[in-house]
């Protein structure tokens, strides 16, 4: 069974740490390209996928 992703405006971090400056801003700058590379994955899979072992 494979995870739905939500579709979010904004990265969200509900992890256990906190994340530097520096990668929050990282996060924000690439968050277009991310959700875009989230978006080519929900369509066609992971490529390679047949090749995994697990």
């Amino acid at each position: 069974m494979e995870k739905e992703r939500k579709s979010a405006k904004e990265p969200e971090h509900s992890g256990s740490f906190a994340l530097s400056p520096e990668a929050q801003a990282w996060i924000r700058e690439n968050w277009a390209a991310i959700q875009s590379s989230n978006a080519w994955v929900d369509e066609h899979g992971l490529p390679l996928a047949k090749f995994r072992l697990f």
